[in-house]
């Protein structure tokens, strides 16, 4: 019976050390998920303005929206090396989930233009992610 004891606490004794080794600590924290935004149609196009915006259908607790708006311009994709104009419409509606309007201003007359919309996030500890944007829209001024 001695005998018997001195085994099991002796299999318990070389079992701890193994577990607690299997057990793994995750030093990273998780990324959230992205928020899924999309770049509204263009409308109300004039020589010189017109009206986009964007739709942020993700309304997720894991992350905060830090920033929202429209990047865009005369040159091509605004999110490439061409220089851009930002909107930041983080105000113009009082959810950061859903739809928001962007005024486009200060147009050229009979000119195409290239739309995004965007959003800049973080996670819960204050971790900012890479922006997320949305399709790729474009239209012409009127002459």
């Amino acid at each position: 019976m001695k005998t018997i004891k001195k085994n099991l606490i002796l299999a318990a004794v070389l079992a701890i050390p193994v577990i607690i080794a299997s057990c793994k600590k995750n030093d990273s924290p998780a990324q959230a998920s992205k928020p899924t935004i999309t770049t509204n149609i263009i409308t109300s196009i004039t020589a010189n303005s017109a009206t986009s915006g964007g739709f942020i259908g993700d309304s997720s607790t894991l992350y905060k929206i830090a920033k929202r708006g429209i990047l865009y311009n005369s040159l091509g994709d605004p999110t490439g090396s061409f220089p851009s104009v930002e909107t930041n419409d983080m105000y113009n509606t009082p959810a950061d989930w859903g739809n928001f309007p962007s005024s486009l201003t200060g147009l050229t007359s009979n000119t195409t233009y290239y739309v995004r919309a965007y959003v800049f996030y973080k996670n819960t500890p204050g971790v900012s992610y890479p922006p997320v944007y949305g399709e790729l829209r474009t239209f012409k001024t009127l002459p």
